[in-house]
């Protein structure tokens, strides 16, 4: 079957996100994201989308959290959109900082 998306971009400008090997990615509620994919990061949208592909799905995250401020916290509804795309496929997670 071919994926819907070509990627994931998690929209963080504006959230005082910084880089991280493994940022924790949890809901607003306190959900985790369960598995900690690799991610890569762009200081640009266009970037992002470079990396993403031709048609990514863009979440955009509510704010960072944590000491680092490395964790990103979204709305309940997109955090569970990731895991249910994330068990079905194999796709580049891109954060737009």
């Amino acid at each position: 079957p071919v994926s819907a998306w070509s990627g994931v971009i998690i929209d963080a400008r504006g959230s005082g996100a910084q880089p991280a090997l493994a940022p924790a990615i949890r809901s607003l509620e306190g959900q985790v994201l369960d598995e900690h994919p690799s991610v890569a990061y762009s200081h640009t949208m266009e970037g992002a989308k470079d990396l993403a592909g031709s048609h990514p799905l863009i979440i955009k995250a509510k704010r960072s959290s944590g000491v680092t401020h490395a964790d990103l916290l979204l709305a309940p509804a997109d955090l569970n959109k990731l895991k249910e795309i994330m068990a079905k496929e194999s796709l580049s997670l891109i954060i737009a900082i």
